[in-house]
């Protein structure tokens, strides 16, 4: 398969739904982790009250450690429903939707902060 199929799968929940039906991996870091990133985080958003959007989180620990650290407004959205009923199991604590980055359900205005680790 050419490289540009493959990005081609990459943009179907289809492909996503599979990678994270097996159990071989329990979280994944695309970029950087979250301590990799925390003074990033911290100097951005520096109010932990702040409402924030996790675009396409996947299984990435970075809300979850976001979450440890006091920010506890934060919404986690992904297409892949398997990895949003993973999440959800694993961290109830939290707000984890099946939504499109283009397509969120969200108004324009209802987050303060906008975080996009891998898009």
């Amino acid at each position: 398969m050419s490289s540009n199929g493959k990005l081609e799968e990459l943009a179907h929940p289809a492909y996503w739904d599979e990678r994270y039906v097996s159990p071989t991996e329990d979280s994944y870091e695309w970029f950087k982790s979250y301590g990799e990133i925390r003074g990033l985080v911290e100097k951005h958003i520096p109010d932990r009250t702040s409402s924030i959007i996790n675009l396409g989180c996947g299984n990435s620990l970075m809300s979850p450690k976001m979450h440890e650290e006091g920010y506890r407004n934060i919404a986690n959205i992904d297409f892949s429903k398997v990895i949003i009923d993973k999440m959800t199991e694993k961290y109830p604590e939290q707000t984890w939707k099946v939504a499109d980055v283009r397509e969120t359900g969200y108004s324009d205005d209802h987050f303060d902060r906008a975080i996009d680790k891998v898009l």
